[in-house]
């Protein structure tokens, strides 16, 4: 579990940088087959970034709120859910650069920066507590 949490961790910005990449040519180039592939690399890519939290979130016994950069980890995770939940329910998909771009960031300086903390106070291990902050961000 440990290993699959480490490969994610790094792996996560470059889901995003495609995912990225794609939605801007889809912009720039307003081909179809650039039309077509931004939804299913964003669909991956939230996928894989729920997996991460989930094993983080198993392996370490705690919601991935306790650090800062668990938390940008969850906001970059929380924008592009978001996002896609947006760009399904109005039809307007020409934003998803600019707003998955702060997923980008978000996740990069997580990624960079995220520390192993085994050892939390028991008020923070409360699931409840990651259903708050979920639901706030």
């Amino acid at each position: 579990m440990k290993m699959i949490n480490d490969v994610l961790t790094f792996a996560l910005p470059f889901f995003y940088l495609v995912t990225v990449i794609a939605y801007g040519f889809a912009f720039a180039t307003q081909k179809q087959i650039a039309k077509k592939i931004k939804i299913p690399f964003l669909a991956v890519t939230i996928s894989v970034h729920l997996l991460y939290l989930v094993t983080r979130t198993i392996y370490f016994l705690h919601p991935p709120i306790i650090s800062v950069f668990e938390i940008f980890s969850l906001l970059a995770f929380s924008i592009a859910a978001s996002y896609r939940i947006i760009e399904f329910r109005t039809g307007v998909k020409n934003t998803g650069v600019i707003i998955l771009f702060l997923s980008l960031i978000f996740q990069t300086i997580s990624s960079l920066f995220i520390q192993d903390i085994y050892e939390v106070k028991p008020i923070l291990r409360s699931n409840l507590l990651g259903v708050h902050v979920l639901s706030a961000l």
